[in-house]
C-alpha cells in the first residue's frame, strides 16, 4: 500500500494540532510567575515578622512536646487499656476542652483547681 503526502498530513492533523496546542499551553506556564508577591494572592494579609513567627514556631512546638509526654505517660504508667491507640486523641481532649478553671474549696480546706471538660470523667481512669 503506497501513502502519499496528501494521506499522512491527513492522517497526522490531529496529532499536528495536539501538538501545537500542547506547546501553547506550555509557553502560557512558563509565562506565569512561580512566586507571586502575598498582596496580589491574598489582599490585606498581614506577613509575620520574624521574632513573632519564631515565638509561634516554639508555642507549638512546646505545645506538641508537652501531649508528646504525656501520652507516653500514660501508655507508660497506667493500666488504660487503649493507651497506644487513643492516648495522643485524650491529652488534646483534655488539654483543649472547655471546663471550670476557677478554684474550689474541698471539704479538707484545699483549693483545688478543677479541670473537668466535657467527657472527662469516662477518661479519668487513664490520666
Amino acid at each position: 500500500m503506497l501513502i502519499s503526502n496528501q494521506h499522512h498530513d491527513r492522517l497526522t492533523a490531529d496529532l499536528r494540532d495536539a501538538g501545537a496546542n500542547l506547546d501553547a499551553a506550555q509557553a502560557t506556564h512558563r509565562a506565569i510567575p512561580a512566586r507571586l508577591p502575598l498582596s496580589q494572592v491574598n489582599p490585606g494579609q498581614q506577613v509575620l515578622d520574624i521574632q513573632t513567627k519564631l515565638i509561634t514556631h516554639a508555642i507549638r512546638i512546646a505545645a506538641f512536646n508537652t501531649a508528646t509526654t504525656q501520652a507516653r505517660a500514660i501508655r507508660v504508667h497506667t493500666g488504660y487499656a487503649r493507651a497506644n491507640h487513643e492516648a495522643h486523641t485524650l491529652i488534646r481532649q483534655a488539654l483543649t476542652g472547655s471546663g471550670d478553671r476557677l478554684p474550689r474549696r474541698r471539704a479538707d480546706r484545699q483549693v483545688r483547681p478543677p479541670a473537668d471538660p466535657a467527657g472527662y470523667y469516662r477518661y479519668r481512669a487513664a490520666v
